[in-house]
């Protein structure tokens, strides 16, 4: 009795294959990564300066300051934060919570909140740089645990190249 699976012989594609998955997760991690970078650095500055009052008054709190980090950080927050939305709602479909959980609810909160803010329902101060700079973070993290697997992936094939061949 078979579960449905059978054995398939490749002759080394399946090690193409692999290979060739584990650099477009890589390729598409340092994608996400560079444009996360692109809009959360220039949110991250302006956001600083006007907190530490190196911005004059006068700009610091026009309401198209607001705006803008608005801009810079809704495609953070959708576009490089997509893979912690999916996994979130994956997660929450089968009743249990994983880390995209905890990474789409902390810079959801600081996200909507910032955006309540902006449009006044509630006084306060924005934290949109706090949502981007998270999941950027986050976002470099997952890159580099990418190249990290790729590495240790090719390493323990060359290891295994090095085992010696079987007696006649």
């Amino acid at each position: 009795m078979t579960a449905g699976f059978e054995a398939v012989e490749t002759g080394g594609e399946a090690e193409d294959v692999e290979r060739l998955a584990r650099e477009a997760e890589i390729a598409s991690q340092r994608r996400d990564l560079i444009l996360g970078l692109i809009f959360t650095v220039p949110l991250f500055i302006i956001s600083m300066l006007a907190d530490l009052g190196w911005l004059p008054h006068s700009i610091a709190h026009e309401a198209w300051l607001g705006w803008l980090m608005f801009a810079l950080a809704t495609p953070v927050q959708f576009y490089v934060g997509r893979q912690y939305y999916q996994g979130a709602y994956k997660a929450l479909r089968n009743k249990s919570a994983n880390m995209d959980v905890l990474i789409a609810m902390g810079s959801s909160t600081a996200y909507f909140y910032s955006v309540f803010v902006l449009l006044g329902v509630f006084p306060g101060h924005v934290y949109f740089e706090t949502a981007a700079v998270i999941i950027t973070l986050i976002k470099l993290g997952k890159y580099l645990e990418a190249k990290a697997k790729g590495r240790t992936s090719e390493a323990i094939k060359k290891l295994m190249g090095c085992a010696p061949k079987p007696r006649s």
